[in-house]
């Protein structure tokens, strides 16, 4: 929608504002961005973080005492993960399966381990091309020796192995070999000793431990005694496991896990494998899961200059930072006080914590990096994640509360239009944005499509429906039995919320998402069709049947069995099956629905949409599907997020004009 509509908008009463603001362009919400990776070296001279731009990703290193000539190394096409300072002047890192040193002279990164390693030199078949792939990453560097990290590979089929790797060389030396026992990932501690590992054998994930006296591997959960705590899980028992693995810190006894084995949320807990103890617990949230990678975003934080963990790092109402040290409560206090309208939150520490790396985020989810000197109490500005956004009127994304029909609280985010404050929005066309999944979460962090719509008129409402992370297990497991319903409900129930306290126009309600919201946003126009005036739905699995069956052809077992526990089994529960797609449910579908999916969709396959476009030729009526080439199950390709944004769009407006 230009300005100028937008203005004449006004005037008829679309949009109750005084103020028109430019729509943000395309161009600057959807930059590629890094993740927001920051290290500092241990001396706390170098501090780097990872930028990233249609040319590929590049890891910046910035002396602080020449700030204005950072050194860029180019990295490439891959994000590069793990990046462990070995001394005070190099950096490793993984990118693509390849393990790199980046050092202070050359442009580019030194390659220690390429991820294809070839014992004959030669490669004739598909066949031999995969049993030679090698995959590695970095669990732990080793502070007291400053030219080794440890280091795991995984071959083709999946078994991982442990090396020390000498960095000048690039020479690994075999610490655990991972093949007899069928090893998919270990566990070691922050001095690089192998203490857990972790076989998948199907749909089971069975917990191995070294017994400390025949340092055997065996496995801990027969080892423990009835009553002691439980690791291992399968795909039937995914969701409601009550103890995820977070990390070992600097020996045997001390291991970090979620725990949730009394209560609803998982908490931090210090747990000692060997003795099968409780030690303590660290930090628990009233409102939210701490810790838990699997089921709510967090990262543990390590001071190894003093062998002890710092903090954690997790999303409660904001990204936030919980310390288990004085000066770094301190400092993290002093941080929120000079920036009291953002949310900022260390991330890394130089050893002797005079240079802190922080992140900042302000109400319009924008981020920046941030140097912090405590002597001096002085903040410094390292990066602008959101730069070209920063120099734009950019809507604000509200954190709120409504409540469901049944009483529950169901936390969502509201978008709108810029310069609309909640006092002055009244009747707005509002577009209601389940998230995906289901079982991931919408974040105070900004989100380009609802700033994209936000800025063009619109409302923008996500929320945190039953089914999503980090508020506990009733809430992630409430909807059990009712997939087709309760998520629905619930998503609706924001709508009406919205409508009631005026802020958005009923004869203007629409409904979009993508992957599990795109499957929400049918459903929901199948099930509330006098509610949502049109659906747009992305990269939607219609039949649930047959994203049931694909996960058993491709030896998914994990996801096969979660799924058929929680939805049925299609060989033998097809009609329950079939009551919760939307495929067989088209005729019900009254209202107005543009559909898209990406030809080369390997999680949701575009045989989805194919069906879909044919059952609606079958019922006589438009099917309005884009297939999006070359894309998969998201956006590789701006000029295809471009037109589905546009297309998007057109068909709101479309009957924004019939109302």
């Amino acid at each position: 929608m230009s300005c100028a509509r937008w203005l004449a908008s006004l005037a008829v009463g679309l949009v109750t504002t005084t103020v028109a603001a430019e729509p943000l362009p395309i161009r600057d919400l959807f930059q590629p961005r890094a993740r927001q990776q920051l290290t500092v070296s241990p001396d706390g001279t170098y501090v780097t973080h990872v930028a990233v731009d249609q040319s590929g990703y590049r890891i910046v290193i910035t002396d602080r005492e020449y700030p204005d000539y950072p050194r860029i190394r180019e990295v490439g096409s891959y994000a590069p993960r793990y990046l462990q300072w070995v001394d005070d002047g190099t950096l490793t890192f993984e990118a693509g399966g390849a393990l790199f040193a980046a050092g202070q002279r050359s442009s580019l990164p030194s390659t220690l381990l390429e991820n294809l390693y070839v014992d004959d030199g030669e490669l004739n078949s598909m066949s031999e091309f995969k049993r030679s792939m090698r995959y590695w990453s970095i669990p732990a560097p080793l502070r007291d020796q400053s030219d080794q990290i440890v280091v795991t590979g995984y071959n083709a089929k999946g078994y991982s192995s442990v090396y020390s790797l000498d960095t000048e060389s690039g020479e690994p030396v075999e610490i655990e070999n991972g093949k007899r026992e069928k090893i998919d990932r270990w566990l070691v501690d922050r001095t690089g000793s192998p203490r857990m590992a972790v076989r998948i054998d199907k749909d089971r994930a069975t917990y191995l431990i070294r017994h400390p006296e025949t340092q055997r591997w065996i496995e801990h959960d027969e080892w423990q005694s009835d009553g002691a705590i439980k690791l291992n899980y399968d795909g039937r028992s995914y969701l409601q496991r009550r103890v995820l693995v977070m990390g070992y810190g600097y020996d045997a006894n001390t291991l970090y896990i979620a725990e949730r084995i009394t209560g609803d949320r998982f908490r931090l807990v210090h747990y000692d494998p060997i003795t099968g103890e409780l030690v303590r617990v660290l930090h628990e949230d009233p409102g939210y899961d701490v810790a838990g990678n699997d089921f709510t975003p967090s990262t543990l934080i390590w001071d190894d200059a003093n062998e002890q963990l710092a903090g954690i790092t997790y999303l409660g109402e904001h990204w936030q930072t919980v310390w288990f040290d004085q000066d770094l409560t301190e400092y993290q206090s002093r941080l929120a006080a000079a920036r009291p309208h953002e949310a900022v939150h260390v991330t890394a520490f130089s050893d002797d914590r005079q240079v802190l790396l922080a992140v900042a985020n302000d109400p319009q989810g924008r981020s920046q990096a941030l140097i912090y000197y405590p002597e001096d109490d002085q903040i410094d500005v390292l990066a602008d994640f959101h730069e070209t956004l920063r120099e734009q009127d950019t809507p604000d994304r509200e954190r709120l509360q409504y409540t469901a029909r049944d009483g529950t609280e169901i936390e969502a985010y509201l978008t709108l239009p810029t310069g609309v404050s909640r006092a002055e929005a009244r009747d707005l066309p509002l577009i209601v944005q389940p998230h995906g999944g289901p079982w991931i979460r919408s974040t105070p962090l900004l989100d380009p499509e609802s700033a994209y719509f936000a800025s063009r008129g619109y409302a923008v409402l996500d929320m945190n429906f039953r089914g999503s992370t980090g508020y506990g297990l009733e809430h992630l497991t409430a909807w059990f039995g009712e997939f087709a319903a309760r998520m629905i409900d619930d998503i609706a129930d924001g709508a009406h919320w919205a409508i009631d306290v005026g802020i958005a126009d009923a004869d203007r309600v629409f409904v979009m998402g993508w992957s599990y919201g795109g499957y929400a946003a049918l459903m929901s126009g199948i099930r509330y069709p006098d509610l949502y005036k049109a659906v747009v739905s992305g990269a939607a699995p219609v039949d649930i049947g047959l994203q049931i069956k694909g996960y058993r052809r491709e030896d998914n077992y994990l996801a096969y069995e979660l799924w058929r526990e929680l939805l049925g089994d299609p060989r033998r529960e097809k009609e329950a099956l079939q009551a919760i797609s939307p495929l067989f449910q088209l005729e019900r579908l009254t209202t107005p629905t543009l559909l898209f999916h990406g030809d080369a969709d390997n999680i949701v396959p575009v045989e989805h949409a194919k069906r879909y476009e044919k059952r609606m030729r079958e019922l006589k009526r438009e099917p309005n599907v884009r297939i999006l080439r070359d894309e998969g199950h998201g956006f590789s390709y701006r000029n295809n997020r471009k037109y589905f944004l546009a297309a998007s769009l057109r068909h709101f407006e479309a009957t924004n004009k019939e109302q």
